[in-house]
């Protein structure tokens, strides 16, 4: 029922975003400027810069957008993750059942001949925003041209590094390694990751973490 809400009705309000859309933080938030109930932590004001939730945000004055609406909506969109819990309450653990091994299995929601990509497309097929676009955007990058040999290619790295997701957190300076077979390695750039290592995964997932 939450996923129901979110795809279909939240996001339907949603426009198609550009360039133009995309605004360059000019500030950084204070550790002190957010709104904090049990766990759900909202910040007071979005560094990223304004619209950022819905089209009509255009319209809404500079003083309630900073100070009442985008910590209402960010509060609000928390809180719908938290609403599927185990004990009932905001700060209880998210219960999606990715462990039930009788109803949370491909055989019991796949029909005949229906793929797992097909499954998860039938809710979004018929979804769409505001503006008419389909809800789930197009491919815009596909990994399995990296995947050589039953190997992930170093072009992978790279991809995601420069021009996708890792962008953001790219450094560059002086970063020696010790490589078996090679010696003493000194790299220009890393993305720094090991500091997610210490995060806790689900039984049976890989941690995550590694520069």
């Amino acid at each position: 029922s939450v996923m129901t809400i979110i795809g279909r009705v939240l996001l339907g309000l949603y426009k198609t975003r550009d360039k133009s859309y995309v605004n360059s933080p000019t500030e950084m938030l204070s550790a002190d400027d957010i709104l904090k109930v049990e766990n759900i932590h909202a910040p007071h004001y979005d560094v990223d810069g304004n619209p950022n939730f819905y089209w009509f945000e255009a319209v809404v004055p500079k003083f309630a957008l900073r100070r009442l609406y985008v910590p209402l909506m960010t509060c609000f969109y928390s809180a719908l993750r938290k609403l599927n819990v185990e004990n009932q309450s905001l700060s209880g653990s998210f219960d999606d059942a990715l462990n039930d091994p009788k109803h949370n299995t491909w055989e019991a929601v796949l029909s005949e001949g229906q793929s797992m990509r097909d499954w998860v497309m039938s809710f979004y097929d018929i979804a769409h925003t505001w503006d008419g676009s389909p809800l789930w955007p197009k491919q815009m990058t596909d990994f399995s041209v990296y995947f050589k040999k039953d190997e992930w290619d170093d072009q992978l790295e790279y991809a995601i590094a420069f021009h996708l997701i890792g962008a953001h957190r790219l450094e560059s300076g002086q970063w020696t390694f010790d490589v078996p077979g090679q010696g003493s390695v000194t790299m220009p750039f890393r993305i720094p990751l090991n500091v997610l290592s210490g995060f806790k995964v689900r039984e049976d997932f890989g941690k995550y973490g590694v520069d």
